[in-house]
């Protein structure tokens, strides 16, 4: 399960004033994380420029392929987000749990 996802920690704020990226956490809440990674990955090309939305949306792009046990592919896209906002802890524990899937245990202890 992903850990502390629904934005417990206010990182999905910014999201949650963008119509789309509301759209987008809603269909992860609704179980369908298919469709919430679409409209995340459009969003990240929509908003190229502004760091702490993308942020929030690799976030959320990394937690759909999350809840999908694609870990290689979220583990580069939590890298991103922490990138752009390095106090996201969620991401950051999320992050790890991507690493120890795949066996990377010193890095997710790092």
């Amino acid at each position: 399960t992903l850990v502390g996802f629904g934005g417990q920690y206010g990182q999905y704020d910014a999201l949650k004033r963008q119509p789309e990226a509301a759209k987008a956490l809603a269909a992860v809440q609704a179980g369908k994380p298919e469709l919430a990674q679409r409209l995340y990955d459009a969003l990240l090309k929509r908003f190229e420029q502004e760091d702490a939305l993308r942020a929030a949306l690799f976030q959320g792009a990394a937690d759909t392929r999350f809840l999908q046990g694609r870990y290689a592919e979220a583990a580069p896209l939590y890298l991103q987000a922490l990138a752009l906002r390095p106090s996201l802890p969620q991401a950051r524990l999320n992050l790890a749990y991507c690493q120890q899937a795949q066996g990377r245990y010193e890095d997710a202890y790092a």
